[in-house]
């Protein structure tokens, strides 16, 4: 018999009973609790590791729980930042700068703008909701915003907004209230003064905390809830907290084209010296060219101005050679004003060569709709919405009409189209188009003889015509069958239409519904619920004989 080993360890192993007893019933410690937790959901279950080129676990976070579901990855003590859009590339002041000093681009926003000012717009009631609104709440909501604003009237107000959407994409509108709580007036701020405040997961804090703080004379000045500041951006980015306006996406072409048109002035204000090679002396050696070189560039380099004068140096001037003819407009300038009218969505017709003039005008209609179409939806929201909000009319928005003036010719071949097509009629055009009574049967006779017969007494009609002619087709022979289709609206024009069919004895085809069995020499004629059936065999037989 196996003599039992001693143990080497009861003190520790009763020890261990001894505590797994008292526990025994008790909570379990919750560090524990959240390892264990921790460790299967930030591993991926059913995983080898020890398989061949495993990709192994993923690396557990470090950082607390409370990063979990961070928008972007902000500095850190980004709301220290006290001038605005200082992280960016650009701020707001050199954009603004860029937009009034560039011709081009600024001839596009000024038409952008006015192609704004020149639409009709009108408040309607939401879908629906007809009942809800009443005529004086409309005509009060189109009040307002024919004067949105204590500053401006609406052509005014629509103009500046779009001026800040346009350059900085930063819209910031500041309501102002009555005593009574009405709103009183929407200012347009300077969008270039606001910065943005966030929270501790990168969003705008939630009122009553500010959201957004008001720069003015290099300090800040103001704080603003998201409840008293109405501010937007058109073209927002994830991994950016300021938008990205079309100023800001041509920049480098905007850059270049003002950097161009200095150039171009300074040709007629400071000078006309073509570039050019000129040569020197053969006594000269490498050193001294090399160092009447460096002196002349340091003249020169990074000064426009300076570069148009005219220099006199020590050696024969016949002996310089322009490189190029000192050019003031290639097609390099009608590709920086495609670029700058494609960002827009604008023709760039008035900075092109001539085109043809059909194309043109195509293209011209097309680039404004494809531009304005998603500045009108854009803007139709924003303005909705801020009616919704501080005019207290939830069921009513706000509409621009974008109905264009289409041409008198063309209006005029799709009307004749839609009425050929049976898709309207004349009378309908008549009262759409130009708000004429329906015309008379005796009018409709003498312009259209024959429209106001019915469909049996015209299938009658052409078919004598036709036999008079001497252009109807053989008698059809005794037990061939006879093939009529018509509208028959009540038993008269049935009878009509039977009779039609065994005085002409020849095979006819009037196209419109309802359908009409024609089985063998009987005309067969559906009525809704009632037939009215025909032997006209008897009558062909008597005409054969």
């Amino acid at each position: 018999m196996p003599v039992p080993k001693p143990n080497r360890f009861p003190v520790v192993k009763g020890t261990l009973r001894k505590i797994q007893r008292e526990n025994m019933g008790t909570q379990v410690d919750p560090a524990l609790v959240t390892a264990i937790t921790t460790g299967v959901l930030n591993t991926i279950r059913g995983l080898n590791t020890a398989g061949w080129f495993s990709p192994l676990q993923p690396p557990l976070p470090i950082a607390p729980d409370d990063a979990k579901g961070r928008l972007i990855d902000y500095p850190a003590g980004y709301n220290l930042r006290q001038i605005p859009r200082q992280e960016e590339e650009m701020d707001f002041w050199h954009l603004r700068k860029f937009a009034e000093n560039c011709d081009v681009l600024r001839t596009v926003i000024e038409t952008r703008k006015d192609q704004f000012k020149a639409m009709d717009w009108k408040v309607k009631a939401r879908e629906d909701y007809e009942d809800k609104v009443s005529p004086d709440e409309i005509t009060r909501v189109e009040t307002f915003w024919q004067h949105p604003s204590s500053e401006y009237d609406w052509d005014q107000w629509v103009g500046v907004l779009l001026e800040d959407m346009f350059v900085i994409d930063a819209v910031a509108i500041y309501p102002r209230f009555t005593r009574g709580g009405d709103v009183f007036s929407l200012d347009i701020m300077d969008g270039g003064t606001i910065k943005r405040v966030i929270d501790d997961e990168g969003r705008t804090p939630a009122p009553p905390s500010v959201a957004y703080q008001q720069r003015l004379h290099g300090i800040l000045a103001a704080n603003y809830s998201a409840d008293e500041l109405h501010y937007f951006m058109r073209n927002p980015r994830s991994y950016k907290f300021y938008g990205y306006g079309p100023v800001e996406q041509i920049i480098t072409t905007v850059n270049i084209a003002i950097r161009r048109a200095v150039n171009q002035l300074q040709y007629f204000t400071e000078g006309n010296i073509p570039e050019s090679i000129a040569g020197v002396p053969e006594t000269w050696s490498l050193d001294m060219i090399k160092s009447f070189q460096m002196y002349w560039d340091d003249i020169l380099e990074g000064n426009t101005a300076q570069r148009r004068h005219m220099k006199f140096v020590p050696f024969d001037p016949s002996k310089i050679k322009e490189v190029r003819d000192p050019l003031l407009k290639d097609i390099f300038d009608e590709w920086l004003a495609r670029i700058i009218c494609y960002c827009f969505s604008v023709s760039p017709q008035p900075f092109v060569r001539e085109m043809n003039r059909a194309t043109a005008q195509t293209n011209a209609q097309q680039a404004k709709m494809e531009g304005l179409t998603p500045v009108i939806k854009f803007l139709t929201r924003r303005i909705t919405y801020l009616t919704n909000r501080y005019l207290k009319s939830p069921y009513v928005e706000f509409h621009f009409d974008t109905d264009e003036d289409v041409d008198p010719l063309t209006q005029a071949t799709i009307d004749q189209i839609y009425v050929g097509l049976k898709v309207l009629s004349p009378d309908e055009v008549r009262e759409d188009r130009y708000g004429l009574e329906p015309m008379t049967d005796a009018n409709k006779e003498k312009a259209w003889p024959g429209s106001t017969m019915s469909p049996a007494e015209q299938a009658g009609a052409t078919a004598q015509a036709q036999v008079k002619a001497g252009l109807a087709p053989p008698k059809p022979k005794p037990g061939s069958s006879v093939n009529v289709s018509g509208n028959i609206a009540n038993m008269d024009e049935a009878a009509a239409l039977v009779k039609a069919v065994m005085d002409a004895q020849r095979p006819m085809k009037v196209i419109v519904a309802p359908t009409i069995n024609v089985p063998e020499r009987q005309v067969k004629v559906e009525v809704g619920d009632v037939n009215v059936t025909a032997d006209i065999g008897d009558a062909m037989r008597a005409k054969d004989e």
